[in-house]
């Protein structure tokens, strides 16, 4: 399509273009009327109001005389394309299923939360929980209610955190849980008390009714240790405690107890 940058707001086109981009879209041109080609990636609204990702590649036309008359530009819609490398993106960090941060961005979140904590000398309490009787939910209802349930059990976990603290799915029905700003056992415990709550809630997944329960396994910096690894490996530790002991408890983690038994 040949024009004019002057052409461009006389047609509309430049309204139609995210405000965001405009600029950019001006420039583009402005550069190709002076002689140079040039790409650019940029939003458009259409008529009935979508929004739609364009790659435009432009390049001057000259006349006989070696002047640029006008912009020849070739534009393709990138939307699809946009749109698997946002999930790409996306998949590199958060859990496809519950879309919950993966161990990637977890990692992440801890040494955020432990060099937060340094600086302000507070704790941090690690969780690591695993669901009693998810086994169950799988071999009654199939994968799809078990799915249904990881996916429930994601969202009362964010909303029984608080805001800052992170919940994380490590794979399989295990979770993990960063608490931040702890400053005791009774800051951490009501949180851990209030999971376990959550979790054994009912869970409704169409005429069927299902119950589970929680094990969990808390390791606290810098009481513990101050590697983020070592933290979720002793949580980890604890929440086997909480298991053997009966299930649906939380248990702290112990030297003596989870690493010497």
């Amino acid at each position: 399509e040949a024009e004019s940058v002057e052409s461009l707001a006389s047609k509309g086109l430049l309204s139609l273009v995210l405000p965001e981009y405009q600029q950019a879209y001006m420039a583009l041109h402005e550069a190709v009327f002076s002689g140079q080609n040039g790409i650019l990636e940029f939003r458009l609204k259409g008529l009935k109001g979508t929004e739609r990702w364009l790659e435009t590649h432009a390049t001057p036309l000259y006349d006989d005389h070696g002047q640029v008359i006008s912009c020849l530009s070739v534009t393709r819609d990138v939307s699809l394309l946009k749109g698997q490398q946002a999930e790409l993106q996306f998949l590199a960090h958060y859990d496809s299923l519950t879309r919950l941060p993966n161990r990637s961005l977890l990692a992440d979140r801890m040494l955020q939360g432990l060099a937060q904590a340094r600086r302000a000398g507070t704790r941090v309490a690690v969780g690591y929980l695993d669901l009693d009787g998810f086994k169950a939910v799988n071999d009654t209802g199939g994968h799809e209610a078990g799915d249904c349930l990881l996916v429930e059990m994601g969202q009362r976990l964010q909303a029984t955190v608080r805001q800052g603290d992170t919940v994380a799915r490590l794979g399989g029905d295990e979770f993990a849980l960063v608490l931040l700003g702890v400053d005791g056992d009774p800051d951490w415990q009501s949180v851990a008390q209030r999971v376990l709550q959550a979790v054994a809630e009912p869970v409704r997944l169409g005429v069927r009714e299902y119950r589970v329960s929680g094990s969990l396994g808390i390791s606290v910096f810098p009481d513990d240790n101050a590697d983020p690894d070592t933290l979720l490996r002793h949580a980890d530790h604890a929440m086997y405690r909480a298991k053997a002991r009966g299930k649906n408890q939380v248990c702290v983690f112990s030297v003596h107890e989870d690493l010497l038994d």
